[in-house]
């Protein structure tokens, strides 16, 4: 390998670039292969190993490249070079103090949770023996040096008794800890990855469960974790980098951010991450852009240009149905709608024994559309979108309706209007606190048909539900006195309908729904904040007209739509318009 030498003689019109690589990535194909890229198209590249040369500052004050490159490892020398050049105006790709941010774990924790990043509450713990503070409710727990990479290190604890092994395990190396509640996951996490010109995803096997059979692989980036990426790139100031996501039903949580990654499983890496260090390089340098070769094939796996072209509708395409209630009106006769074009079959998820499943999964339809809300559904849903199937609305957004936990968090952290709402466990729970303020609503944690919504206006109506649902997980809210009616919304992509229904809380309150013909702007823009956050494009949701304004009380992935006329029209249109959607990025 070369050293620095600011007096070889170089073409002018190339970029004059030092790659700053540590003993453990010298012989790994990130970052030597983009070295090597670069050379091949004519840049003059260097590479420093700062652990086997020493490096002539001097050198690098006199100007000698346009930019620093550093694949480092947590705490190595070569982030020091790196701060030096960024010191003397030299561009540097990352940012020093970026990467600082992010190997520092503490650090990147309290500057994620500080920007509105989901990240899991955290704890630093400077000695082992600490962790004995941390409830034993918060277990189970996932313990990791502050100053860890490449997933080294990572323990899951159950529960305190996990502790004493855990101390004489522990790495002398590691200083600091970092300690998080554990979040539930199905043996796999996401890692985003940003190339500097391109934002990819794949699903990776979660450190924590190494032996969990999964299938690596690159998987459709949805808006939702393009979101992610490019928050977590404007806040760390990052321009090469990687997101460790898992998905819960609270939604997506951040684990972990890295810079430079090895970008495994991404096609076309090299050439893209060689591309971008010349853009950012002449771009910080206030160069003019590089001339960049045309894309090719690399290692015989196609680097796209642009979208793919789209697929040909000249074949009759397939819809699926996922539920349990074929027989629903607004379904049935939207379904004999998309029958004229498209071949429609229905199948019940909770019904789907394994090697059924298998066999859709190898052969799906080119939609799914998911009525049901069973966690047997939930879980066939999502396992078609691991392998890149689209459905309609997503089992995450699905589950997060579902759960009226996940469900109140999602509006609170998004400043939706919504009565205060808190998580008691079980209604025995409930009952047993003394410091309730009646009247006060109560529902079941988990929506579904037949469960548990009332008014309960003291301690003995509270009692009066317990032969029943005692042990019925359940949430809690304020009551907000509203006019007596709901206001119920519907969407369905473009399409919004409005109706006003009798409050069920009143006995003997009439079924009958009266149509909104115009929705006022204000209802009209929650429908829309909802939407996006949530990411629904089927969806119902619930306002309570208060003195403190409209109140959103439920929101309902893919309702049932009853007495909105027109709906079975709507919702074949949105499904024809998903359907375009989903073949053009096929």
């Amino acid at each position: 390998m070369r050293t620095m030498n600011a007096t070889q003689s170089r073409d002018r019109s190339a970029m004059r670039l030092c790659f700053i690589v540590e003993e453990r990535y010298r012989t790994d194909g990130m970052p030597m292969a983009v070295v090597q890229q670069l050379r091949e198209w004519g840049h003059d590249v260097d590479v420093l190993e700062p652990q086997s040369s020493a490096t002539c500052l001097s050198e690098l004050a006199a100007g000698a490249y346009d930019a620093v490159v550093l694949k480092t490892v947590s705490d190595g020398p070569g982030l020091s070079i790196l701060e030096a050049a960024a010191a003397l105006g030299i561009p540097t790709i990352n940012d020093p103090g970026a990467i600082r941010m992010v190997r520092d774990k503490a650090v990147a924790a309290a500057i994620a949770q500080a920007h509105g990043l989901s990240f899991p509450r955290t704890w630093f713990i400077s000695d082992l023996r600490l962790l004995e503070q941390i409830p034993a409710e918060d277990y189970p727990l996932v313990v990791k040096p502050s100053n860890g990479s490449a997933c080294r290190s990572i323990h899951l604890l159950q529960g305190p008794a996990d502790l004493q092994a855990l101390r004489e395990s522990a790495d002398a190396e590691d200083r600091f800890y970092l300690a998080q509640p554990y979040i539930a996951n199905p043996g796999h996490d996401v890692k985003l990855y940003n190339t500097g010109r391109t934002i990819y995803a794949t699903v990776r096997r979660s450190p924590l469960h190494p032996d969990e059979p999964v299938s690596e692989r690159l998987v459709p980036l949805t808006p939702e974790l393009r979101h992610i990426a490019e928050q977590v790139g404007r806040v760390f100031g990052l321009d090469i980098y990687g997101v460790d996501v898992v998905e819960t039903p609270e939604g997506w949580t951040i684990l972990d951010i890295n810079d430079f990654p090895s970008f495994g499983l991404i096609p076309g890496a090299v050439r893209s991450i060689s591309r971008a260090v010349l853009e950012l390089a002449s771009r910080s340098a206030g160069l003019p852009a590089p001339r960049l070769p045309r894309d090719t094939a690399v290692g015989g796996l196609p680097v796209v240009a642009g979208p793919p072209p789209a697929a040909s509708r000249s074949e009759r395409t397939e819809i699926c149905l996922l539920t349990d209630r074929p027989d629903h009106p607004v379904l049935a006769d939207a379904m004999e709608r998309l029958r004229l074009d498209h071949r429609v079959r229905i199948v019940d998820p909770n019904r789907l024994d394994p090697a059924s499943l298998e066999r859709e999964l190898r052969a799906p339809a080119d939609l799914y559309l998911l009525k049901a809300h069973t966690p047997a559904a939930l879980a066939v849903a999502h396992r078609l979108q691991e392998r890149g199937v689209p459905v309609v609305n997503s089992a995450l957004a699905t589950a997060r309706c579902l759960d009226r936990v996940a469900l109140a968090r999602v509006l609170e952290g998004a400043g939706l209007p919504a009565p205060r709402t808190w998580n008691p466990g079980r209604l025995g729970s409930l009952a047993a606190q003394h410091d309730l303020v009646f009247p006060l609503i109560v529902k079941s944690r988990h929506s579904r048909r037949g469960d548990l919504v009332a008014r309960v206006d003291s301690a003995a109506e509270l009692a009066e539900l317990l032969p029943q649902w005692a042990d019925e997980p359940v949430v809690a809210q304020e009551f907000l006195p509203g006019d007596g009616w709901d206001i119920k919304l519907w969407v369905t992509g473009r399409t919004h309908f409005g109706a006003r229904r009798r409050t069920p809380l009143e006995p003997g309150a009439s079924r009958d729904t009266l149509t909104i013909d115009e929705l006022p702007a204000e209802w009209m823009l929650i429908l829309e904040r909802i939407g996006a956050v949530f990411d629904l494009r089927l969806y119902g949701v619930d306002l309570l007209l208060t003195e403190r304004g409209p109140m959103i009380v439920d929101v309902n992935a893919f309702p049932g739509f009853r007495g909105v006329p027109g709906a079975a029209e709507a919702l074949a249109d949105l499904v024809e318009r998903s359907l375009d959607r989903a073949l053009q990025v096929a």
